[in-house]
């Protein structure tokens, strides 16, 4: 039985930094309102845990990656840096992670949203993980 207090994202961050990834993570929308770095990444769950009873997972879900990066004093994106961000993502996902009872998978055409918000000072991608827990 999946406990109530499941945690795929911290699971996934974890994760992410034994891979390499050394970019500030936050997960659960645990993100501070003022000190941003210049780059950050955020992990959430994108819509709720659903329950499968089959033989790959007893619950399944998504998790957004939100890579975020700060405009350039001009307004526009750092695209250098972006791309420098997403190639460290560009490996890790060739083969499932496991980790603890969890699964994670990248579907490589899951870009949700990609674009910028002036008015918050940074660009943003948004990927979709596919989670299965056992």
């Amino acid at each position: 039985m999946v406990q109530l207090d499941t945690t795929p994202c911290d699971t996934l961050k974890t994760l992410l930094e034994a891979a390499g990834v050394t970019t500030k993570i936050y997960t659960n929308w645990n993100i501070p309102t003022s000190g941003l770095p210049k780059e950050f990444i955020e992990i959430v769950q994108n819509g709720a845990l659903i329950s499968r009873a089959h033989k790959r997972a007893l619950v399944e879900g998504n998790i957004s990656i939100i890579i975020n990066i700060k405009l350039l004093t001009t307004g526009a994106s750092n695209t250098v840096r972006e791309q420098k961000l997403i190639n460290e993502f560009k490996d890790i996902f060739n083969s499932p992670m496991v980790s603890n009872g969890y699964s994670y998978k990248l579907n490589h055409n899951s870009m949700v949203y990609s674009g910028r918000a002036i008015n918050t000072g940074y660009s943003t991608k948004i990927v979709n993980v596919n989670v299965l827990i056992s």
